[in-house]
């Protein structure tokens, strides 16, 4: 696999079963990430400049689709009870 960019060196995919990746890009600035989209064809630029890219029909995330986990933070502040 080819990794471009500023990759941490604990950072390792394959341990995360990404194993058939050609190349992996890491931490890429905001230009290049734009310009990784439009090459590839996974977005355009609007008239105002903004990258639009269009995820298809039921992209929407649900309120009731949320998990809040319970640490040292949100343990006591009655984030996530129903």
């Amino acid at each position: 696999m080819q990794e471009l960019g500023h990759k941490n060196p604990s950072a390792n995919l394959q341990e995360l079963g990404l194993k058939n990746w050609k190349t992996a890009y890491w931490n890429l600035s905001p230009e290049e990430l734009v310009e990784h989209t439009i090459s590839k064809d996974m977005g355009q630029l609007a008239d105002s400049g903004a990258l639009v890219i269009y995820t298809g029909e039921f992209t929407g995330r649900s309120p009731d689709d949320r998990f809040i986990v319970k640490d040292s933070i949100t343990a006591n502040k009655g984030i996530g009870e129903r």
